[in-house]
């Protein structure tokens, strides 16, 4: 291709990212922790050119482990917090506008692309519905911290929520 005569310099700072779909199989360990792994995809603001330059593909990998607190928390209902560490594969990328001048000016999408390897601190609420020491249905809401390695290292951030259920 031909490079832009002058691009304005994309700044730093925050920008929205990708929306992930996932399914998450965890294993109780104990009554407080939870060993698995999740697995999904990520929708919404993929950068358009990745997958045909050999880029990681749009999936999500994910090991976790998740500690509920509360004396055998995962046997009752009700409301507990928990916390997790999390490793994995996955691409994490946002874009923002810059200004291009080539010679007349024009406003494009401008990508930042992490990973694809992450490691990710995270914690929130979850909400046992009924008590159980063989099936569990819960929900979870939370906030995920992590930082994607690789092709580039960036920060991130983001709210987590979903419907667990046990076995």
């Amino acid at each position: 291709g031909i490079a832009p005569k002058s691009c304005e310099k994309a700044e730093g700072g925050t920008a929205l990212g990708q929306l992930r779909l996932m399914l998450t199989f965890d294993y109780a360990i104990t009554k407080n922790f939870l060993l698995g792994g999740r697995f999904g995809t990520a929708l919404l603001n993929s950068y358009p050119g990745g997958r045909d330059s050999g880029q990681f593909p749009p999936l999500h990998v994910e090991l976790r482990g998740t500690a509920v607190f509360g004396k055998d928390a995962l046997a009752k209902a009700g409301l507990a917090p928990y916390a997790m560490l999390g490793v994995g594969v996955s691409t994490f990328e946002s874009k923002v506008e810059v200004e291009v001048k080539n010679p007349t000016s024009k406003i494009v999408d401008a990508y930042a692309v992490g990973g694809p390897g992450f490691v990710a601190l995270g914690g929130g609420i979850r909400y046992q519905l009924k008590a159980s020491d063989k099936v569990f249905v819960a929900l979870i809401a939370g906030l995920k911290f992590g930082i994607a390695m690789g092709n580039n290292v960036m920060p991130h951030i983001g709210p987590e929520g979903g419907i667990q259920v046990g076995f």
